[in-house]
């Protein structure tokens, strides 16, 4: 009954669920390396000029977008020193955008803590660009880290055994605060994903009371480095969980791998076909972000539907217990009758 129940609320939604689209035009650029190809010596030069020309190329379909999208990890440097002042990239950077324009790249981050250590974020980083100054808006570092991969668990015990992360410098990342929708100036209030924190529901813990409630994002935005799965079905299974978000939270999903798959995800978590970057394919798309749905009785209350979740199934195992109980003392009745 549950599942049949719950198949036909999907179907009913599918079907009077009308999807309008919003003012927001934002660009996919995703340049087809791969991991290795990415951080092999000499290799910068063209992958950054692969990112500026596809952000910099003539608008499809007339209007210019308002946001560029680069995915996780898209340069090798971090951003100090892609913004460095010695550096070579900081003026290309500063002339990347247009005005009133925003670019949302995925970037290692390097900060001080409270003891003036330096600590490293996986970050989604905000730029805007307004006349002639770039200003980084704000960041969102990633809360759900990879083990091993950009975190090394019990580090105390692993690393005197040559057991470290994956990281291209001597240290693991340090998770940011919990996922949760944040607003940036000149952006719609956006729930930003890093990577595989697209496969977990409701790291967004906050129960919107109703579809216009002003904490509700507006948007999902997933960067992703899928190149790591290489030439397996991994990027597409990826995009397909990833999709279960946008179907929990009835809001558009946007989401930017460096190899593949590239995406617009309508609020039914419906890829949008003619905004799909397939496998190793090099190319950007512009694209108009749907607007959000009604709220999902998932997002306004998560709480809820897990104490739902959790008493069904004590109700499930008190059914059987006394099933058993049952179908043991009819046994037993009938052997004593029997003897």
């Amino acid at each position: 009954l549950v599942l049949v129940s719950s198949f036909t609320l999907g179907e009913v939604r599918l079907l009077t669920t009308k999807i309008t689209m919003s003012d927001l035009r934002v660009r996919l650029v995703q340049p087809a390396i791969s991991q290795k190809a990415k951080w092999t010596a000499g290799a910068f030069d063209e992958l950054f000029s692969a990112y500026v020309d596809m952000s910099k190329a003539a608008p499809k379909n007339g209007r210019a977008p308002d946001v560029i999208i680069w995915p996780e990890g898209a340069l090798p440097p971090s951003l100090d020193v892609l913004l460095s002042n010695e550096s070579w990239t900081a003026p290309v950077m500063a002339g990347l955008l247009v005005d009133k324009q925003t670019l949302i790249m995925g970037t290692t981050r390097r900060v001080s803590d409270a003891k003036g250590h330096d600590i490293w974020h996986n970050s989604m980083v905000v730029l805007h660009q307004d006349g002639a100054q770039t200003r980084i808006e704000g960041a969102y570092d990633k809360f759900k880290l990879v083990p091993f991969g950009e975190f090394t668990p019990f580090a105390s015990l692993t690393k005197p055994l040559g057991i470290e992360a994956l990281t291209h410098f001597d240290d693991s990342f340090t998770a940011g605060p919990r996922t949760r929708a944040v607003t940036f100036d000149h952006l719609p209030r956006l729930l930003p994903l890093i990577c595989y924190e697209g496969i977990f529901p409701g790291l967004d813990t906050t129960n919107y009371r109703a579809s216009t409630d002003t904490l509700r994002p507006r948007w999902i935005v997933n960067i992703s480095n899928d190149a790591w799965f290489g030439p397996t079905t991994g990027p597409l299974q990826h995009l397909n969980l990833a999709s279960y978000r946008a179907i929990e939270e009835g809001l558009p999903m946007v989401r930017s791998t460096p190899t593949g798959i590239s995406a617009v995800i309508d609020p039914l978590g419906r890829v949008l076909t003619e905004t799909r970057i397939g496998t190793g394919q090099r190319a950007y798309v512009d694209a108009t972000v749907p607007n959000a749905v009604t709220l999902s009785p998932y997002a306004a209350g998560h709480c809820l539907f897990a104490i739902f979740c959790t008493i069904f199934c004590l109700i499930l195992v008190a059914f059987d217990t006394c099933v058993l109980v049952i179908k043991k003392n009819r046994v037993r009745g009938e052997q004593v009758h029997l003897g």
